[in-house]
């Protein structure tokens, strides 16, 4: 018999060193009877994680959430609309930018 008894796996690890007991308890198996151990414990006594009250120095949060000062926009992100000049305000360009956006084909 080793020195070292695991509760969740009920057995005597036979070699007690650190190593081994850390090799041990990084298996699959033992991680498995934990896990069991403990959500049988939970069941039988009705045991829940703990319930923590709020600190009353601590402000609530307003049921709208604090403002901080940024408008959000709620419809979310619209990029601009960028419209295409028309073939007069194109002409008006001059240059080779007048002629790219120009709708009407260009004459040499």
């Amino acid at each position: 018999m080793g020195k070292f008894w695991c509760p969740y796996c009920e057995t005597h690890l036979i070699h007690s060193s650190v190593t081994a007991r850390k090799q041990h308890n990084a298996g699959r198996k033992h991680i498995n009877n934990k896990i069991e151990y403990w959500q049988a414990l939970i069941k039988e006594q009705g045991i829940g994680p703990p319930v923590y009250l709020p600190d009353p120095r601590i402000p609530a949060v307003p049921p709208g959430g604090f403002s901080t000062g940024v408008v959000v926009n709620p419809g979310g992100f619209k990029p601009p609309v960028i419209q295409k000049p028309t073939a007069q305000e194109a002409g008006k360009l001059g240059g080779v930018g007048g002629a790219l956006l120009s709708s009407s084909p260009v004459k040499g």
